[in-house]
């Protein structure tokens, strides 16, 4: 009777031990199934982030070429004044030189009327 049940317990303890491996297994296939969805989760997340900085760096660049062209705007409106007081510089100095010229030709008939 011995023998009886301890061949029992050892089949006992074989089913037991094959269905804790495949538990295990199914377990593991599970997780598999898991790890997936996980990695799909995670690449879809990457992704995201990817484009949200691919769009942040193309509304930068146009923040930038918008600044750049304001910018560019104001430096060619300071050289036009700058060239429109140089040509009044230049106006007013001809002025001068012809007032100048005037008096001493004016100056000079006078010396050779005396």
């Amino acid at each position: 009777m011995d023998r009886a049940h301890a061949l029992r317990d050892a089949r006992e303890k074989e089913r037991q031990d094959f269905v804790r491996e495949r538990l295990e297994k199914q377990w593991r296939d599970g997780l598999d199934e898991a790890r997936a969805k996980d990695s799909a989760a995670k690449n879809f997340q990457v992704k995201q982030e990817v484009l949200g900085q691919i769009s942040e760096k193309i509304r930068l660049k146009q923040e930038l070429t918008k600044e750049e062209d304001l910018r560019v705007q104001e430096w060619k409106k300071q050289l036009d004044e700058l060239e429109q007081l140089e040509q009044k510089k230049e106006e007013m100095r001809k002025q001068a030189d012809q007032r100048l010229l005037e008096g001493l030709r004016a100056q000079a008939r006078l010396s050779l009327g005396k």
